[in-house]
C-alpha cells in the first residue's frame, strides 16, 4: 500500500512535464489528506477482527461498518473540496497550484480507495495469508509503465484511480470469499 501511495510521486516525475508533476504532486499531497484520514481506523482491524474470530463471530458486519464510515468520510471531505477548493488550495500550497484544482477530487477519491484497500489488507492478515495477497499490487501499478510517452495530470490521476479501484475490488472479492469459508488462497 505504501509503495502505491509513494510510486504515484515516481510516476509523475518520469512521465509529466515538469511544470505540471511539481503542481500534480502538490495537488496530490491534498488528496493524501484523505488517505491519512480513513487509514487513521486501520490500526483497530486486526485486534477486532481478532476478537471476533475467538468469540466465533463474522468480522464482516465489522468491516462493512468501516467500509461505510469510509464512505461518509470520503462524501465528507468530497463535498468539503468542491466548496472551498480554489481557499483550500491557496491556504495549503499556493495559488499556482489552482490550475489543477479540477483533480482534487479525483485524488480525493483515489487515496480514500487505498486507504479502504488497506484496511482490507489489514483484516485478510487476520483471515488468509495476505502475503499472496502483495503480489497483486505490483503488477498493477506497472500498468503505467507502458506509457512511455508523456501523459496528462489527468490521464495519470484516473489511471492511478482505477488501479486503486481494482485492488480495492480484489481485496473486497477476497474478503467476501473468506467470510464464506471459501479457500482461495
Amino acid at each position: 500500500i505504501i509503495f502505491l501511495l509513494n510510486s504515484e510521486l515516481v510516476l509523475s516525475r518520469h512521465f509529466l512535464i515538469e511544470s505540471d508533476s511539481g503542481i500534480y504532486n502538490g495537488i496530490a499531497s491534498i488528496g493524501k489528506i484523505s488517505f491519512y484520514l480513513v487509514n487513521a481506523l486501520a490500526p483497530i482491524v486486526i485486534p477486532k477482527t481478532v476478537f471476533l474470530e475467538s468469540k466465533n463471530q463474522s468480522a464482516l458486519k465489522f468491516i462493512l461498518n468501516l467500509l461505510t464510515l469510509i464512505l461518509i468520510l470520503t462524501i465528507f471531505l468530497s463535498v468539503f473540496y468542491l466548496l472551498f477548493k480554489d481557499q483550500f488550495i491557496t491556504l495549503i500550497l499556493n495559488e499556482n497550484f489552482l490550475e489543477l484544482k479540477h483533480l482534487i477530487f479525483i485524488m480525493n477519491l483515489n487515496y480514500s480507495m487505498l486507504a479502504a484497500s488497506s484496511i482490507l489488507l489489514n483484516f485478510l492478515v487476520v483471515k488468509i495469508n495476505a502475503s499472496k495477497i502483495a503480489y497483486c499490487i505490483f503488477p498493477l501499478t506497472l500498468v503505467l509503465l507502458l506509457f512511455n510517452y508523456e501523459v496528462t495530470p489527468l490521464f495519470m490521476s484516473v489511471t492511478m484511480t482505477l488501479i486503486n479501484f481494482t485492488l480495492l475490488m480484489i481485496l473486497l472479492i477476497l474478503v467476501m470469499l473468506t467470510n464464506k469459508n471459501i479457500k482461495t488462497i
